[in-house]
């Protein structure tokens, strides 16, 4: 049974960091090494730069024709030149916070269409969900689909679910929903690991239960199907 929240919870973080990232559809990753601030900068808040090029190119060139120095004036086309590019350049770079909300809206529409496979691939290949006894990918997998076809999720209502940290390849999230099932509602915690893989995409590499109808989680408390 508490698999069967798993689906759910992991698909609720998606609709709820929207806020937190600015969506995008993109064709290539942002620079590797590239600090995180830089990359916000460039290629998710590009506004701020585009403007600040166009406007220092109209106030260079009117310098230019003020002062009658065409070589200054040439300085304002320049930078039109370099803000056509960019602008052409940031709508095609996939930055690491863009493509971690793409991925969790893809897990949002597995997660509602209870598609396991889809589900599963957005697994890190090292999956775990220690207090649920899941210390490898298959096993996961396994669970999740007999839980799926066991108990029928009806709906999940978000109650919080909030971008802890990302830095670099590492994401954490606080998630926390109430799902209901064909047994009844569970109100399930979660923090949930993402990694951002450099031969694919951000996976989630570890699920931590963290409460189970507002009581700390232990071997007790969770739901049996």
């Amino acid at each position: 049974m508490a698999l069967t929240t798993i689906a759910s919870s992991l698909s609720s973080i998606g609709t709820n960091c929207i806020a937190a990232f600015t969506p995008q559809t993109l064709a290539a990753r942002a620079p590797a090494g590239f600090p995180d601030w830089l990359s916000q900068f460039l290629f998710e808040d590009q506004w701020y730069v585009w403007a600040a090029l166009l406007i220092g190119a109209v106030a260079i060139r009117f310098l230019g024709r003020f002062q009658n120095k065409p070589k200054i004036a040439l300085i304002g086309w320049v930078l039109v030149v370099v803000a056509a590019l960019h602008m052409s350049m940031a709508n095609r770079v996939d930055t690491p916070s863009e493509r971690l909300f793409a991925v969790q809206r893809s897990l949002v529409a597995a997660a509602n269409k209870q598609d396991t496979a889809l589900i599963v691939a957005h697994f890190h290949p090292g999956f775990q969900a220690p207090q649920l006894g899941i210390h490898k990918f298959d096993m996961a997998a396994g669970e999740i689909d007999s839980r799926l076809k066991a108990f029928g999720i009806q709906d999940t209502t978000i109650n919080r679910a909030a971008l802890v940290q990302q830095s670099g390849t590492i994401a954490l999230a606080d998630v926390v929903v109430t799902t209901r099932t064909a047994v009844g509602p569970v109100k399930t915690s979660w923090i949930l690991h993402w990694e951002d893989l450099p031969e694919s995409d951000w996976r989630i590499r570890l699920a931590e239960l963290t409460a189970i109808n507002d009581q700390p989680w232990n071997n007790q408390n969770l739901p049996r199907n």
